[in-house]
């Protein structure tokens, strides 16, 4: 009986630690919610000056284009000439005639750089509040273990930690070997077996 006692409060102490581990863990689910909430408005900036630099090289190449629709005679009059002139002079059309100026890729429009942002942001929550709650679980099976009330609840979490490999699986089979021995199930019930 000295002996179940000495496990389930080492068991109490390695729940509590364990769940600190996990509460520090979970605190990186922070660095993705800065992350989405700093970082992609900036990109968003940065987007919008490279679009404002291929609209202006647009414009340039549109107005280099009128430029050379001018000739200029061999008395130094210049003619404008038409697009139907141009392209008998020009000779055969290039495959991209009439298409305007090529101008590198377009960058992609700001909502996805928005829903890349609110996915950061969801999943920097979703680590936070999870891990929290498994850390709160934890905790308190270290509670309930010191006390020994609530034998159901710390083999659940015990059962949960085993998925958390390696420390978690450790830490959740010795749990259920210590709980599962009838002496320690009596401790629970509050039953005193006679020496």
């Amino acid at each position: 009986m000295n002996r179940d006692a000495d496990h389930l409060r080492l068991l109490s102490i390695f729940h509590f630690v364990y769940a600190a581990l996990i509460a520090f863990y979970a605190s990186f689910g922070l660095i993705y919610i800065g992350m989405g909430t700093f970082m992609m408005p900036m990109l968003q900036s940065e987007i919008k000056n490279e679009v404002k630099k291929q609209q202006a090289a647009a414009k340039a190449a549109k107005a280099k284009e009128e430029a050379d629709a001018t000739v200029v005679n061999e008395d130094g009059s210049k003619t404008e000439i038409g697009a139907d002139d141009a392209s008998d002079q020009a000779g055969p059309a290039a495959p991209n005639a009439g298409s305007g100026p090529a101008v590198g890729p377009t960058a992609p429009p700001e909502a996805v750089f928005s829903f890349m942002s609110w996915i950061m942001v969801f999943m920097g929550t979703v680590t936070i509040v999870l891990g929290f709650f498994f850390a709160f679980a934890n905790a308190f099976a270290g509670r309930c273990l010191v006390v020994r009330k609530h034998r159901l609840l710390c083999l659940l979490v015990a059962g949960f930690n085993c998925v958390n490999v390696p420390l978690g699986t450790i830490l959740g089979i010795f749990t259920l070997i210590v709980l599962l021995r009838p002496s320690v199930e009596n401790l629970f019930a509050g039953v005193i077996e006679a020496e």
